[in-house]
């Protein structure tokens, strides 16, 4: 889950801006405003949980490294699998190269 999209925010937005739009979620999701639906009742835990780590400085500083290195794992497992295919193709042009050498004699 990403808590910036959750609150409606940027990643460079300061405190006042995550609580403003916090309380306006809170508000909105609350299941107090909105007995008996269960959407809106998980919408309030994710705005809760999002502003509890972002409106923490020391959490969210710890929640941006996590996000940064998850996107970094994400990128190298993208390159991994595109040079694993390319090997493939050559691989499979190699073998092809050989195939037809050994059907043409």
């Amino acid at each position: 889950m990403n808590y910036y999209e959750v609150l409606g925010v940027s990643e460079n937005a300061d405190i006042s801006e995550i609580k403003k739009k916090y309380r306006k979620l809170a508000m909105k999701y609350h299941p107090d405003r909105n007995s008996g639906d269960e959407n809106a009742t998980k919408k309030f835990r994710e705005v809760t949980e999002a502003y509890e780590v972002l409106g923490d400085e020391k959490k969210r500083e710890e929640y941006d490294c996590k996000k940064k290195k998850m996107f970094r794992v994400k990128e190298e497992i993208r390159i991994e699998r595109k040079m694993s295919r390319m090997n493939f193709l050559k691989m499979t042009l190699l073998l092809e190269g050989i195939f037809l050498k050994v059907l043409r004699k």
